[in-house]
Formats: structure tokens, sequence, C-alpha cells
């Protein structure tokens, strides 16, 4: 028998073992291309197809096979290539790792020796790991990775994108597909792995995310059923048209300037805002900065540039929430909505506030709020 029909076998084998053991994986195993590929040391992906050296997975122990074949596949159908963006290969690829050995231990899988492992992060997105890694030294970096593990330290170095916008889309379609299925094959099979269903790596893929830009859009411009009633000018002739004119909209927007807000992120952010100003006449915007004090407001407008940032303490939201409580009372119509764009690392009111909140969270932040509505600005890169 030849060598690559022998590893074929070996792949083979593997791939029936986790339909089994782990399904999720098993059936994810089914829409890879495995390449042999004698001049690397152990096995990658570049996010398309895995390259494996035969002699290294001959080597290896059934459950160490079963391990790496899961390990690259996560990082193929979790589309770590190319949701790596401008972001340090070296860090990202160490995030990625811890997020794909937890899931690995998730679905009943024990992660080889040596593997990459932090139990306080592997359950959120890849994303996340890597802002939270953002203070992590680069020696620091470099002995993480040299700690892997001599069987494991090749993995993912042709991680490369596709260089075609296109192209990159048609794998994230085929990818969401196969991690659907996969995720559906277990729940049929019954799998006796829970804890996949809490990791935010696959509830990323898996559940329909709102963009936050889309979801700040939809979050403070009035729908056709907000308007206050009939045009009474068309009545006459039988003609119901909703009136346009209704009462203004207070949004009062907050932006945590405890150090976790960069420059960049600041301006994209009030730049949305100051288009769905442009485009809603109706809506009246503050802007309000906040670490444990509270500064402003500065009314938004077009044409205006940003006040310079103020703060830098610790973070308090409560300031916050009483000045709009405050100027609610003050003031008559409709109640006001309140957006804050934070890591969500603070101190937060006792009781929820009496009109809607929306918070905008940075990558590495909280996952879970108080109050209120969560979207991630998943694309702000740190």
């Amino acid at each position: 028998m030849s060598e690559d029909r022998r590893t074929d076998k070996v792949i083979s084998s593997s791939i029936l073992r986790l339909r089994s053991r782990a399904p999720f994986f098993g059936t994810l195993a089914l829409y890879a291309d495995w390449i042999v590929e004698p001049s690397i040391s152990t096995a990658c992906t570049n996010g398309r197809e895995v390259y494996y050296n035969p002699d290294f997975f001959a080597s290896l122990s059934t459950a160490d096979r079963d391990f790496v074949i899961a390990h690259e596949i996560a990082h193929m159908a979790l589309r770590h290539v190319g949701r790596r963006g401008p972001r340090d290969p070296r860090r990202w690829n160490i995030a990625c790792d811890i997020v794909v050995n937890g899931l690995c231990e998730r679905a009943g899988l024990q992660p080889m020796a040596g593997a990459l492992r932090d139990r306080k992060r592997e359950a959120l997105r890849a994303e996340d790991v890597y802002a939270q890694l953002k203070d992590v030294s680069r020696a620091r970096l470099a002995k993480l990775g040299a700690n892997i593990g001599g069987k494991l330290r090749d993995l993912d170095d042709r991680a490369t994108s596709t260089g075609s916008v296109e192209a990159d889309r048609r794998w994230d379609g085929y990818w969401r597909q196969a991690l659907r299925r996969a995720a559906t094959s277990e729940r049929m099979l019954q799998s006796n792995a829970p804890g996949l269903s809490s990791a935010r790596e696959l509830a990323g893929v898996l559940e329909p995310q709102m963009n936050w830009r889309t979801m700040l859009w939809r979050y403070v411009v009035k729908s056709p059923t907000d308007y206050v009633g009939f045009d009474r000018r068309f009545i006459w002739r039988g003609d119901y048209i909703d009136a346009l004119d209704g009462e203004r909209l207070d949004v009062h927007i907050c932006v945590d300037t405890s150090g976790s807000i960069n420059r960049s992120v600041l301006e994209r952010f009030v730049g949305e805002v100051k288009g769905i100003c442009a485009c809603h006449p109706n809506i009246n915007a503050s802007l309000w900065y906040a670490d444990s004090s509270l500064y402003g407001p500065w009314t938004i407008t077009q044409a205006e540039t940003l006040p310079t940032p103020q703060g830098g303490g610790g973070t308090d939201f409560r300031p916050f929430f009483r000045a709009v409580q405050k100027r609610q009372h003050l003031t008559t119509g409709t109640d006001p909505v309140a957006v804050y764009l934070t890591d969500g690392l603070g101190s937060f009111p006792r009781a929820a506030p009496l009109f809607p909140v929306l918070w905008v969270g940075l990558p590495g932040g909280r996952d879970v709020y108080p109050f209120g509505e969560l979207v991630k600005m998943e694309d702000a890169v740190q």
C-alpha cells in the first residue's frame, strides 16, 4: 500500500471516530480537503485545505490524531484566516488556538499534550481573545507560541487570505452552511457536549449577527409606525398618509473615555451618528464623554468637529444615566434613547433606566449587561 493511501486510511478512520465521538467535528471533516505535504513538519491550513505531513500523522496516537484533525477543521470552518484582517499574525494565531482548543474539549476531545490553553478566555470569540491579549508583550507572545508544543509548533503557518473578496465570501458561505449542518448533526445524535452551545465563537457564526452600524440606525430612527398620526391634508380625498412632522427624538450618545476607546473608533462611531442626524432632522443628538465623571453634553451636527475627549480614569456608568433621567424630567415629549460606546467594565446603576438603552460594546469587553440591548462593534480592530 502506498504511503498516500495509508495516510488516507488514517484520515478516514479518524473521521469515522469523530462522527461517533464528536459529531460536530465529524460532520465538518466531510467538507475539508486533505493534502499530503511532506515539506511541513506537522499540519496547517490556508483556510481552504488542510496540509499534513504523513509521517507526523502516523506517529500520533489515535486520540491526538483526532484532536489535530478537529483543530485544523475548526480553523477553516470558523474562517480564522479571512477574519484576521490587519491584526498581528502571531497574536491572532494564538487567540484562535486558544478558542479552537477549548472548542475541541467542549466537543468531547482531549487536547494533545502541550496544546495552548487559557480557560478564562477560550469560551470567547477569537476577536475578543485577541483584544484581551493586547497588553501581552511580544516576548511573552513568542513564549506562548513556542509552548504550544513540539508536535503543534507549525500549525497554521500557511494561513493566508485568498486575495479575492468574492472568493472569500464564497468560502464564508460554504463553511457557514457546513457549521449549521454540523450543529444539526450534533443535536440529532444527542452529543454529550453541551458546552459547545456556550461558546461565543460558534454563536457568532450560527446566530444571525446585526452589524453595529445597522443596529445603531434602527435604534435611533423612527419607523413608520412611530409617526404621530395621519396627515390631515389628504383625508378629504380618502388618502391616509402618515405625518412626518412628529415629535423630536432625543438621543444621548455617551463614549467611555476611561482608556478603552481609541480616537479612530470614536470618530467612526460619532461619524455614523452624524450621518443619521443629517438624514433625519427629527433627531436631536447629544454627545457625552464619561470615565468616573461625566463631561458634556455637546450637540452633534453634521459639520461640527468632535470635541476633544475628556477623561482617562475609571469607569462609572451611573452619572450618565442620572443626567439623562434628569433631563427627561425637565422636558416634554417622547422618552429619550441612550447609546453607550464602551467595553462594559464599570459600575452600573442598581435599577434599569426607564428609557431604551443600546450598548455598543468593543471586542474583549463584557458580553452580558444588566439592562438594555448589546451590539458588538466587531470591526473595531485594536
